[in-house]
């Protein structure tokens, strides 16, 4: 399977006002490339952080959950991203392609069948966005953000920008990988930009 880029959804742009003109954006913006779009856990997310305070689950409960979240908020995008449809595995990205269609890749099933992903809250959407990347052979990463790091940042290691569990899956994947702002419109060019700004290149 050849994959020119996979997508990372960022949760947080859920919360713009711009939410849908983000939405018609992406699909205008993925239109002709063989992408996959990762979404990440959004609000969902957020209420397994609050259900695991209060109950004080299990990290194994806890991460499950919050993929799962991903698979929610999956839903959600693959109703609002226009020419898009929900994808549970390799085959069913494939049927998206050929239909012209742009896959919104649900996780939890494929994930339950790969090893090496540790089970904590260290392991957010955006390691597993990178694992799929790696998995998948994809040639580029776009990590989607509602902002992205000023000019001067040089190193995320240790920063929020991304989790403590990314730079162990980015070890493993040998494409581009770039961090962009969201809310702008997405230029797959041979530099990767967004709006009027080149994005953050992480590798």
């Amino acid at each position: 399977m050849s994959v020119e880029v996979v997508v990372k959804f960022g949760g947080s742009l859920e919360r713009l006002p711009r939410f849908l003109e983000i939405c018609r954006n992406l699909s205008e913006s993925l239109r002709g490339h063989k992408s996959i779009v990762v979404p990440g856990g959004g609000k969902f997310a957020d209420e397994v952080r609050l259900c695991d305070r209060q109950w004080k689950l299990a990290a194994f409960t806890s991460h499950w959950m919050a993929v799962l979240a991903m698979d929610q908020f999956g839903y959600v995008l693959a109703e609002k991203v226009p020419h898009s449809v929900t994808a549970y595995g390799k085959e069913d990205i494939s049927k998206a392609w050929l239909s012209g269609k742009i896959p919104i890749f649900l996780p939890s099933s494929w994930l339950r069948e790969q090893r090496g992903i540790p089970e904590s809250w260290e392991t957010t959407s955006d390691s597993l966005a990178c694992f799929i990347a790696a998995a998948f052979d994809a040639s580029r990463l776009v990590l989607l953000k509602d902002n992205i790091p000023p000019y001067d940042v040089k190193d995320l290691r240790g920063t929020s920008w991304v989790d403590p569990m990314f730079f162990r899956f980015l070890s493993r994947y040998n494409g581009e990988v770039w961090l962009c702002d969201g809310s702008k419109k997405l230029s797959l060019q041979n530099t990767v930009s967004s709006g009027d700004r080149c994005c953050f290149r992480l590798q």
